[in-house]
Formats: structure tokens, C-alpha cells, sequence
């Protein structure tokens, strides 16, 4: 027969082993979600990094900006002499003005 003193220490140690086993299930619950969150974090900085990467090294490589209006190239040149040609510009005098050097 079981004394009463026995059946306290054996559900003592029971109660003890479910802790302990509680306890290694919460560690390695706890491992395995550091886990993740370390991975997720190095591969979002690799990503950042390529990004990174690629966007500085992309702008030296991207061609030039299309123009936002259309260039004619059939319109015909504004001055279409050479300088040599041209003629002489008008003299203009003024019309109105100060008759005694400025001095009103």
C-alpha cells in the first residue's frame, strides 16, 4: 500500500515533469520564432541591398530622357544667312527723354 507521503511525492514529481516539459516546449517555441524573424530580417536586408545596388547602378546605364514636346527638325532655321550676310541692325533714336542730361 501507498503512503500518503509517496503519493504527495509522486504527484510532486509529475506536476514537475509537465513544468519542465511545458518549459522546453515554450524555449523551443521561442527558438524556432527567433529563428524566422532572423531569417526574414537577412533576407529583406540582402533585398535592400540589391535594390540598392541596382538602382545606383541603373542610373548611369538609363538613356536619356525622351523629350516632352516633339522636335521638328523640318521647321526652317530662324536665321538661315550666314552672319556675313545679314543685314545691318536698325538705329533707333529716342523719341522722348530728359532735355538737360537728366535733370528734371
Amino acid at each position: 500500500m501507498v503512503t500518503q507521503q509517496q503519493r504527495q511525492r509522486a504527484l510532486a514529481r509529475a506536476k514537475w515533469e509537465r513544468q519542465q516539459a511545458q518549459r522546453a516546449a515554450a524555449t523551443a517555441r521561442r527558438r524556432r520564432i527567433s529563428i524566422v524573424v532572423g531569417v526574414i530580417a537577412g533576407l529583406l536586408a540582402v533585398a535592400a541591398l540589391v535594390w540598392l545596388v541596382l538602382f545606383l547602378a541603373g542610373d548611369e546605364d538609363a538613356p536619356a530622357p525622351a523629350p516632352s514636346t516633339p522636335v521638328n527638325t523640318d521647321a526652317p532655321l530662324l536665321n538661315p544667312l550666314p552672319t556675313d550676310q545679314l543685314p545691318p541692325p536698325k538705329q533707333t533714336l529716342p523719341t522722348e527723354g530728359p532735355k538737360n542730361g537728366g535733370s528734371s
